[in-house]
């Protein structure tokens, strides 16, 4: 089940991105880099806010993912 669920957001995922590098090449250089960006960072924030309303309610794994970069 685990797996099953890990391939269904990995192909979320590719799948928002593709859409958002297709409009982003339709509306050009500043703000096509903006939409990518934007997505790229919304995927990001949604997987650390799925990860922290599941499991102990450990209050500092936010701050440990993005200083984890």
């Amino acid at each position: 089940m685990l797996g099953w669920l890990l391939l269904v957001i990995a192909l979320s995922a590719f799948a928002v991105l593709r859409h958002a590098e297709h409009l982003a090449a339709r509306l050009g250089e500043p703000i096509g880099t903006v939409i990518l960006t934007l997505s790229v960072t919304g995927i990001e924030v949604m997987m650390i806010s799925a990860f922290m309303y599941t499991g102990n309610g450990n209050a500092s794994l936010a701050r440990d993912a993005m200083f984890a970069w």
